[in-house]
C-alpha cells in the first residue's frame, strides 16, 4: 500500500483536510503518534517533556518506533495499488525533537549532540516509507486555537520551518520523492490540490 504523510505545524488544519478527504471515499488512518506515546507514559500534556533530557529523548524515541512500527506496518498491505493517508511524518517527529532539544539547552553537550545527529538520520531512513508527503503550513486564515496539551503558536511556527529544512534536506537526496506544499487555505481547494497532488503519484 502507498502511505502518503500529510505534514505540518499544529493548527495548520491537518486534520480537518483528513477528514475531508475521508468523504471523498479515500483512505485515513488516524493513528495519533504522540497521543499514543502520552497515554503510555501516562502525560497529560507534553511540558513532561521538559523535565529532563533523559526523560525527553526516552518519549521521542518511542514516538520514532511507534510511528515507523504503524506506518510500516500499513506500507506492507495489500494491494500496493492502494493509497493510505497518515498525519504526521518522520520530518514532524524531527522538528519536535530538535524544539525540546534546543528548549533544553542540549546543544551544549557533545553526548547530546551526537544523540540528536543520529535521531535526525534515522527519521531521513524512517521517511522513505511514504510514497509522498504533503506539507501544510500555518496560515493567517486558518484560526489558531490554544490548547494546554498542544505546543504554542509561537513552538508550532518554529517546528514548521525545521519541518520545512528536514523535507527540503530529504529532497536533496531524493530530488524524484514526492512531495507538495497546499496553497491554499479554503478547506476545498485544499482537497483539489491534494487529490491533483494524488495523480502524480498513481502514474509512477
Amino acid at each position: 500500500m502507498k502511505v502518503i504523510a500529510v505534514t505540518g505545524a499544529q493548527g495548520s488544519g491537518k486534520s480537518t483536510l483528513l477528514e475531508k478527504l475521508k468523504t471523498k471515499d479515500l483512505q485515513v488512518d488516524d493513528f495519533k503518534v504522540s497521543r499514543a506515546v502520552q497515554a503510555k507514559l501516562g502525560w497529560d500534556s507534553l511540558t513532561e517533556v521538559l523535565t529532563s533530557p533523559g526523560l525527553m529523548m526516552k518519549f521521542q524515541e518511542m514516538v520514532l518506533h511507534e510511528k515507523f512500527s504503524h506506518d510500516k506496518k500499513l506500507a506492507a498491505a495489500s494491494p500496493d495499488s492502494e493509497l493510505v493517508f497518515v498525519e504526521r511524518s518522520f520530518a514532524d517527529i524531527y522538528a519536535y525533537t530538535e524544539l525540546w532539544f534546543d528548549r533544553l539547552g542540549m546543544r551544549l553537550s557533545p553526548q547530546y549532540v551526537s544523540w540528536l545527529n543520529s535521531y535526525e538520520t534515522t527519521c531521513k531512513l524512517c521517511q522513505t516509507i511514504y510514497s509522498g508527503v504533503i506539507m501544510v503550513p500555518l496560515m493567517k486564515e486558518i484560526k489558531w486555537e490554544d490548547d494546554p496539551k498542544r505546543a504554542s503558536k509561537a513552538d508550532a511556527e518554529v517546528c514548521y520551518g525545521k519541518m520545512l529544512s528536514f523535507v527540503s534536506d530529504f529532497t536533496k537526496v531524493d530530488p524524484q520523492f514526492p512531495s507538495y506544499t497546499i496553497k491554499q487555505s479554503a478547506i476545498t481547494k485544499r482537497v483539489t490540490e491534494t487529490l491533483n497532488f494524488l495523480q502524480t503519484i498513481k502514474q509512477d
